[in-house]
Order: C-alpha cells, then structure tokens, then sequence
C-alpha cells in the first residue's frame, strides 16, 4: 500500500460565492527592519488559534535594513506546511518589489497593497484592495517614529475582516506576541489593528473567495518558530557557553536561548548563572570562541549568518564537551581564515571537526583542521 497522500488542490474561482476555505497561501512583502515580523507573528498564531493547521517561512536574500523581505504564510486544513508554489494572496507593502510581485501572481489571486502604489493598473484579472497605510496610521500613532512599525499592523485588521479571522483570536496572539511588559505597546499595536478591520469594512468590499473557518485540528499542538525550536534543543543538549554575532536572521535563536537560559541555568543556592553568553566582533570569531569553549570542556554553542551566503538560513555550530568535537549543522566553512567564507551542502548530513586532531606543540601558529561526513572532503584552515 502507498504511503503517498495525492489530495485535490481546490481551484481558484473569481466567484466570491465558490468560497476556498482554510486551504491558501499569503504572502507579506516588506523590507527588512519594518517591524513586518511582529505582525506576521500575530496573523499566523491567529490563523493557528483557530484551530487551522498554519506553517510561515521568512524569506530574504539580504541581511541588511531596508531591502526585501518576503514572508509566507499557508494554511492547509490537511496539515500540509510546505509552502506552496502559488501565492493566493499578496500583501504588497514593499515599492520597490510591488510590481513585479503583483506580476508573478496567478489569474483570480488577491492583492492588498499601499493605495499610492496603484497596482490595480497592472492587471484586471486580480483582486485588488487599496489601502491609505499613512492616512490609517497617522491617528493611532501620534509618534512619527513608531509610525513605521505599527502601520504593518493594520494590514492584519484589513485581512482579518477580508479572511474572517476571529479578531479576538487576533488579540490574543496580539497580547502574547508582546507579552505583559509590553502592555503600551501591545494597546498601540491594538488600535492598528482596529482601524484596518474598520476601514476594511467599509470600504473594501469582498471579491476573493478566500477565507478562514474555524477548525479543530491543531488541538494539543504547539506553534513556534524555527529558531526558537533551536534554542531549546541547545538548552536540553546541556550548552552552557553561548557566543554569538547578532544578526538577522540568526539573532532570535540567541536571544531565545539567553531567555531560556535565564529561567533554567541558574543556581538556586548561590543565584548565579551557571553559564556565559558572549558577543564576538565577527562570525568568524563566534566561530572560534566556541570551538575553544568546547576543547575546554564546555559544552558551546554558536549561531550566526553572513551574506556571502545564497540561503538566509542561520547556521547553528555546537561544542560537545562529550565527545571533543564540535558539529556544525547545515553549513560547512572552508578557506584560510581571511575572512572568506565557502559553503558546501551537507545534503541533510552533520559535519564535525575532527575530534582526533590537535595543534601541534611546535606550531607557531593556531591551526584546526575540519572534515565532512566524508573524508575526502576534508580542508584545513590556518
């Protein structure tokens, strides 16, 4: 018997009638440093809170402020989380990515977008749906300087009266997402995300047929993200030196684990911590910092990101005190230690450096050698 499920993909449909419920993709277009990813956070665990299978992925191929970033959002009332190929609906708040993101779509998808943009001059075979941003956000935001990070909110009020998502399930993940020390923050965010609901409701009327229904389907599941997940493997590994270069998008995964750490690794006697978080000037010396954590005898840990990279994806190294070597997941460096960086695949597979290796004593300088899961890729750097 196959172990193969083949499901039927629900076509799209410009009648807004014929209603696609709990089985599309959204996409969020901004640019790095906007604040985007606070309101993602909360449209997705809102999506989750309903009791709909959700999954998001970050996409970004710059690590800097100000340039593109896409995040996509998929709920699947089968439980699917790979992202799907099309995107059914678009949230365009990115100018300089706009057009093209708008012409990439499939006949009968959605578009929300900033009103000066004009996209709905590109195409008639979408749904589109102009939104003043600043003229939303200029009365619940007095502050000219929050202005940019709250504006993203409102296209989660627009959304969540466009896809019927509960706005009390939006609240909720609202309030979690800033938690009890952020309560000013959370009630400003709040108002945001009335006032896109509002003008939503007024003035767009609906022509997609997409939306949410509520489901009972993630039930005893938890939603967290990536790195997160990666933090408290590191925790439940026993790591107790941790350094790190901040950076997007390795940062969170140290900043997850100094929480964690701070609830779990102190000593209740003395109320001390009972191990120590570093930042490096550089990724290289992370690197370095918790190889020799780790040949000391503590178990290390380090995440970092650089953007000679293609893939944005952050790359935990970790130090076992056990066996004398230390893993790098997902990522392998190679090259003399100038600064440049390789990147080979690891097809899924871990790399180690090599436990049996050590300087020799008559070397003037440090050297460490670092090897594959095969031997014959096996480089050292000096």
């Amino acid at each position: 018997m196959s172990t193969l499920q083949v499901a039927p993909v629900e076509t799209r449909s410009d009648d807004p009638k014929k209603q696609i419920v709990n089985d599309f993709s959204i996409q969020v277009a901004t640019v790095n440093g906007s604040g985007s990813q606070t309101a993602n956070s909360v449209l997705m665990r809102s999506i989750f809170q309903m009791g709909i299978p959700v999954s998001g992925k970050n996409m970004f191929p710059s690590n800097i402020a100000g340039l593109p970033t896409w995040f996509t959002i998929r709920a699947s009332k089968q439980g699917f989380i790979a992202r799907k190929k099309e995107i059914d609906f678009l949230i365009a708040m990115n100018p300089e990515t706009a057009r093209e993101d708008v012409m990439k779509l499939d006949s009968g998808a959605a578009v929300v977008y900033d009103q000066p943009l004009k996209l709905n001059e590109l195409r008639s075979d979408l749904h589109f749906y102009p939104v003043p941003f600043d003229k939303l956000v200029g009365p619940v935001c007095p502050e000219a300087k929050l202005r940019k990070l709250v504006r993203n909110m409102i296209y989660d009020g627009i959304l969540a009266r466009l896809l019927d998502i509960d706005m009390e399930e939006m609240r909720k993940a609202l309030f979690k997402q800033f938690g009890k020390r952020k309560a000013k923050a959370a009630e400003l965010n709040m108002g945001a995300l009335a006032a896109g609901f509002d003008y939503a409701d007024k003035n767009l009327p609906k022509t997609d047929p997409f939306r949410v229904e509520k489901m009972n389907a993630t039930a005893g599941k938890i939603i967290i993200e990536g790195n997160a997940a990666a933090a408290l493997g590191s925790l439940f590994a026993g790591v107790t030196v941790v350094t790190w270069y901040p950076i997007t998008p390795s940062s969170s995964l140290v900043e997850s684990l100094i929480g964690y750490l701070k609830r779990f690794r102190i000593d209740k006697e003395t109320g001390k911590a009972t191990y120590a978080v570093v930042q490096a000037e550089d990724e290289l010396a992370s690197i370095g910092m918790a190889l020799g954590a780790g040949w000391a005898g503590a178990p290390s840990t380090t995440s970092i990101c650089s953007t000679r990279w293609t893939s944005a994806s952050p790359a935990p190294f970790s130090s076992s005190c056990c066996s004398g070597s230390a893993c790098a997941r997902q990522h392998l460096w190679s090259g003399r230690a100038s600064g440049r960086i390789s990147r080979r695949s690891l097809s899924g597979s871990a790399s180690a450096w090599s436990p049996s290796w050590r300087p020799r004593a008559s070397t003037p300088r440090a050297t460490t050698s670092i090897s594959s899961t095969s031997p014959a890729s096996r480089s050292r750097c000096v």
